[in-house]
């Protein structure tokens, strides 16, 4: 960690940056989880002076005020290692820099409020790049399909030699569970990609009738969808991203794996040109 409070992930996981995808890897820099939570606070205060709940002119202070080029983050860490919570010091710093709007930032919210809707804002861009490289790879099957359709090869069984098949026929196994993986995310995105914003207790009470307006107005901005209710404590969204990610990851390893075989000196049916 440098005197800025920027963490070094490559000293703690070197290997990232051999193998892991690099757009992957800055929708979890700790700059864009910072983004998040200002872009998440931005959109609160905005959609709160909407509303006459605070005033336009000190939402604008604190839009202004929120990005991560105008904190100090100095003894970031350290304070919400005191605190137990990110939240509380991302705070004091966004209100010192907004001046006298600072007394209207995090209005109505609580910690976990901004906390969920940045990670959503986080994996939102993940999904995003994920579903390109899915497009990309059955693309590339596709065309692997289409040009050995009557590749003519041994088919296996128990490692042994059984009836021949074609590498095309092969590819069209992988082309088919990369396109339910595909299938699989267009139906996460519409669980996963939601706003949070229910205050301490889930009830956002401290916005009186108009909490409704605000929260709806306050995920629109962010593109995000509205939640039914408060998720504080409901992290099986989370738990079904992580599980896409290994299945999909699964196949993947499947497929190198596979590759990784038939490449072998000893069969040398795969071979790059």
């Amino acid at each position: 960690m440098n005197n800025q409070g920027n963490v070094n992930y490559g000293i703690f996981l070197p290997l990232l940056n051999v193998y892991g995808d690099q757009k992957t890897i800055d929708c979890f820099t700790q700059e864009a989880m910072f983004d998040g939570w200002l872009k998440a606070e931005s959109a609160l205060a905005r959609a709160e002076a909407e509303e006459s709940i605070i005033p336009v002119e000190m939402a604008e202070k604190i839009e202004q005020a929120a990005h991560i080029s105008s904190l100090d983050l100095k003894d970031f860490w350290e304070e919400t290692r005191n605190v137990g919570y990110p939240i509380i010091p991302l705070v004091n710093r966004l209100a010192e820099v907004a001046g006298e709007a600072g007394k209207y930032v995090h209005w109505g919210a609580t910690t976990q409020d901004i906390m969920d809707t940045g990670l959503i804002l986080q994996i939102k861009s993940v999904l995003n790049r994920l579903e390109q490289l899915l497009t990309d790879l059955g693309n590339a099957c596709a065309t692997l399909c289409e040009q050995h359709a009557e590749t003519i090869q041994a088919g296996r069984t128990h490692g042994q030699q059984a009836v021949p098949i074609t590498f095309g026929f092969k590819v069209s196994v992988w082309l088919e569970e990369i396109q339910r993986h595909y299938l699989r995310l267009q139906e996460v995105k519409k669980r996963l990609l939601v706003g949070q914003l229910s205050g301490a207790a889930g009830t956002l009470a401290t916005l009186g009738e108009k909490a409704p307006f605000v929260r709806k107005r306050y995920c629109n901005l962010l593109g995000l969808n509205e939640p039914q209710g408060p998720w504080h404590v409901a992290r099986d969204i989370i738990v079904e991203f992580s599980n896409m990610e290994a299945t999909i990851s699964g196949t993947v390893q499947k497929i190198a794996k596979e590759i990784a075989n038939l490449a072998s000196t000893e069969i040398g049916e795969v071979f790059e040109f």
